[in-house]
């Protein structure tokens, strides 16, 4: 007894896999260009994560610093009283102005702490001089005398390099931290 002819289809399979062996060039070169443009992907992700990083890491930063400034003042009440108008702890300074700080402790801390921060020039007006980076400005934002004494400490900073537009020169972001706090009434 003879086997039963294949059917037709079965046959053409047979014929064409016979032909096709393996995968083509283009098939390769689709799948390099493919594989590329996700590869470049996942780099400017990576890339866009490191700079978030290091804003978040200048803020943390920035946050310690004002926080630190905070403590000083209370330590040193006579010269957080807001009223003091000579060797007090307000106005606007940097790194650079530490010799017009009076209180020893601000001398300490824009010397050595304030300028751990990225320096530069701000882009837009900061109330310190000549918009020099780093920087901090401390004031009372409520009239003398309310107790207790709420401080305002704002702390800039370039943030131009946490930045997905960071410019060569360095001066177009301005990172900024602010803390409101209360001083005690023991003046």
């Amino acid at each position: 007894m003879q086997a039963p002819e294949p059917p037709v289809t079965a046959v053409k399979r047979r014929a064409l896999a016979g032909k096709q062996r393996g995968v083509t060039l283009i098939e390769i070169l689709v799948a390099i260009v493919l594989l590329s443009i996700g590869l470049l992907g996942l780099a400017g992700l990576q890339l866009r994560g490191m700079q978030v990083n290091q804003g978040s890491a200048l803020r943390s930063q920035a946050a310690i610093l004002a926080g630190d400034l905070a403590d000083r003042m209370r330590a040193d009440v006579a010269a957080a009283n807001p009223a003091n108008t000579t060797g007090s702890f307000y106005g606007a300074f940097t790194p650079a102005s530490w010799a017009g700080a009076s209180p020893p402790s601000m001398q300490d801390w824009l010397r050595s702490e304030l300028g751990t921060l990225p320096a530069g020039v701000a882009a837009q007006a900061v109330p310190c001089n000549g918009n020099q980076l780093p920087c901090v400005h401390v004031w009372t934002p409520a009239p003398v005398g309310t107790l207790p004494t709420p401080v305002q400490i704002d702390v800039f900073w370039n943030d131009a390099r946490a930045s997905a537009a960071a410019t060569s020169n360095a001066t177009s972001l301005l990172g900024q931290f602010t803390i409101v706090t209360g001083l005690s009434s023991a003046y």
